[in-house]
């Protein structure tokens, strides 16, 4: 379009100060002409009112101007302009003439904008679509009227292994387990309540046939231009947090060191494993096993070889019960084992309770040299209807604690009373605890006799007893199992020798020359490194006195503890001219192959065999044996437990060296009895 020859001040306006034309600023000098949607004609007049320092240094000179805004929505948003025309313009025929070109201008504007927008759009919607893609959740959307999904991101196609078209032809209730093909819309009836969304627990159905676990959010939403309702889902894979939360569980209610339930899962699954009613095995029973000593294997051996111990423990109950494969095996803590099983009759629980007892003492731990243990069984069963699970326990465990008082390697079944017995025992080990401190221990002297002549003893066994000024008198049998379980035995263990040793000191002119005492020494104190035999070799350095006035007698069950290490010391100690005994003989483990092992000077027999004399066939038969046995090795014998003449006097014509019993002299505080023994 021409407006006529282009003039030096036109040309001069488009060449100068590369064309920066402030508009705004021309805009508020002129009354906001420039920004009214129609073709406007400014004059040299309107050019004049505006001084030149109102404009920028570099603005291009105007005389004259023509103005065809370019309007959408009726507004500027572009304009044309033309300037500087030799002679000015006609308003009114630049209206007439350009009044077109303004419309195709605007629309033209108007389409560049609009793609400008909807490139954008497009760019961000990709951009969104790119970050729902890369999310880890699922992101589904369905149309409530078709019941088909419309979209799924691409980690859900991943996730569920459909293609786009595939998931396009399911509805709902092909891939969403809660959902129904028939009545999808029961399941959100909430959300056609204005509720905004709903969160589930459900599954999807994968295309390969499994089910994968999800946390879904659900939304229903209406589009206000079409009116149509679509439903957004966010699924978040819950597998993990389903495996984590498995692992959590576990761990809560299990043994990390045996792999077995820990107390508090023993329990529950006790509570859950109650027979039915119609079942044969309808006695429910609890079994707690406690290891014998197993605080000697801790402290000789360290705890990482303990837990191998209990760790192979666990894996000798569990093969133990294959038979029984509902069978609950749990480690309640320490050394403590407790096993909850379903049986027909009190009678069943026993015969398994032996067989378990016995199948623990024939295994053989290789991890300490070929280890023997045993093992103390408590029970309790649901005789005479249901007990809860932890009353059920607090009974079997009472039942355990009697077993270890009365010998230990055995079992016993609750019977009333045994809570109360469990109740004092506690009692008796927090009052234990102390006693040393209070000096609450003393020492009692049962003396021995030569056989060949009983005008005087020739030594004594030193026993330990203890009276609290709360409890009484308890007896040894009680509270030794618990000083040697606690530990205390190996500081009692020292007090005791130094005791003796300075009695018989105190004595020394009155006694024969060849007296001895006799102390009995745990297998918790010759484990104690080397400590013993040094502190039994100082005592008696100290006090002036000649190794061969002290005996240090240890049972047969002590040996197994440890057979190398305590092998070890006695001969240490024998070798420096202590004497050595062997107590309880014939009542322990592999007898025979002590008798040649160990450096014994003298075997005692046990009590339980001399009982029956002279009386008993098989007493006598044993008792003649173990004599012409512990002859043949070259021992002295030492026969305990003599209370009557009959007694006395089978063992002589026995040949038995040495005695000691109620018969001939009771333990008391004196080294010596205060008259003569019977003849």
């Amino acid at each position: 379009m021409s407006l006529g020859e282009m003039s030096d001040k036109m040309h001069a306006f488009f060449a100068h100060g590369g064309r920066r034309l402030s508009v705004d600023r021309i805009n508020a000098l002129t009354n906001n002409r420039f920004q009214q949607p129609e073709i406007q004609v400014f004059t040299e007049t309107d050019f004049a009112a505006i001084s030149p320092s109102s404009l920028p240094a570099n603005h291009p000179p105007l005389h004259n101007a023509l103005m065809v805004p370019f309007v959408v929505n009726n507004q500027n948003v572009g304009l044309m302009l033309v300037a500087n025309r030799k002679g000015g313009f006609n308003q009114a025929r630049a209206r007439h003439l350009l009044r077109p070109l303004m419309d195709i201008g605007s629309r033209l504007l108007e389409a560049i904008h609009e793609e400008r927008k909807q490139s954008a759009l497009y760019a961000t919607l990709e951009e969104f679509r790119a970050t729902l893609d890369a999310t880890l959740d699922l992101i589904l959307i369905f149309e409530e009227a078709s019941q088909r999904f419309t979209y799924c991101n691409q980690g859900g196609l991943d996730q569920l292994g459909y293609g786009n078209d595939e998931i396009k032809a399911l509805s709902p209730g092909q891939l969403i387990d809660c959902f129904s093909d028939t009545a999808p819309s029961e399941q959100l009836a909430l959300l056609e309540n204005d509720r905004q969304s709903m969160r589930l627990n459900t599954h999807l159905r994968c295309r390969s046939g499994e089910s994968l676990p999800v946390q879904a959010t659900i939304q229903r939403i209406r589009h206000e231009n079409s009116g149509r309702y679509n439903y957004v889902i966010v699924a978040r894979d819950m597998r993990e947090s389903l495996e984590a939360q498995r692992e959590i569980e576990w761990i809560t209610h299990h043994d990390a060191l045996t792999r077995q339930l820990n107390r508090d899962g023993f329990l529950k699954a006790l509570a859950k494993n109650i027979p039915k009613r119609h079942a044969a095995a309808r006695r429910q029973a609890v079994l707690v096993c406690g290891v014998d000593r197993f605080k000697r294997i801790n402290d000789a051996h360290g705890t990482a070889m303990a837990d191998d111990v209990l760790r192979e423990l666990a894996g000798v109950f569990a093969s133990a019960l294959t038979e029984h494969p509902d069978a609950l095996i749990g480690r309640l803590g320490g050394d403590e084992f407790a096993i909850g099983i379903n049986l027909i009759s009190d009678k069943h629980v026993q015969e398994l309770a032996n067989r378990l007892r016995q199948r623990v003492e024939q295994h053989r731990f290789p991890m300490i040299g070929e280890l023997q243990l045993t093992i103390s069984i408590g029970f309790a069963t649901t005789t005479g209807g249901y007990i809860k699970p932890e009353e059920l326990l607090r009974r079997a465990n009472a039942a355990q604690v009697q077993a270890k008082l009365h010998g230990r390697n055995r079992t016993r079944q609750y019977v009333s009373g045994m809570l109360k017995e469990a109740s004092r025992y506690q009692d008796i080990e927090q009052r234990l605890s102390g006693a040393f401190a209070r000096g609450d221990f003393y020492l009692n002297f049962q003396p021995q006799w030569r056989l060949g002549d009983l005008s005087r003893p020739v030594g004594a066994e030193v026993l330990l007893r203890w009276k609290d000024e709360k409890l009484g008198i308890i007896g040894p049998d009680v509270f030794i199992p618990i000083l040697e379980e606690n530990g205390m035995m190996i500081e009692v263990g020292k007090w005791i020798v130094d005791q003796a040793l300075d009695d018989y000191v105190a004595v020394r002119d009155q006694l024969p020359d060849d007296f001895f005492i006799s102390v009995n020494v745990s297998a918790i104190q010759l484990m104690d490194n080397d400590h013993l035999a040094a502190h039994v070799l100082e005592a008696l350095r100290e006090r002036g006195l000649p190794t061969s006035v002290l005996e240090l007698e240890i049972t047969e069950t002590a040996l197994i503890q440890s057979p190398d290490w305590i092998g070890r010391q006695l001969a240490g100690l024998y070798d420096q001219g202590v004497r050595i005994a062997l107590d309880d003989f014939g009542t322990g483990f592999s007898s025979l192959s002590h008798l040649k092992q160990f450096p014994f000077d003298t075997i005692k027999i046990d009590k339980s065999f001399i009982a029956g004399l002279p009386d008993s066939e098989g007493d006598r038969a044993i008792v003649e044996s173990l004599l012409t046995l512990c002859r043949g090795f070259g021992r002295d014998i030492c026969a305990e437990g003599i209370e009557t003449q009959e007694q006395l006097a089978f063992l002589r014509q026995q040949g038995c060296n040495r005695v000691q019993g109620y018969l001939l002299a009771r333990p008391g505080l004196a080294l010596l009895p205060p008259a003569s023994c019977p003849s």
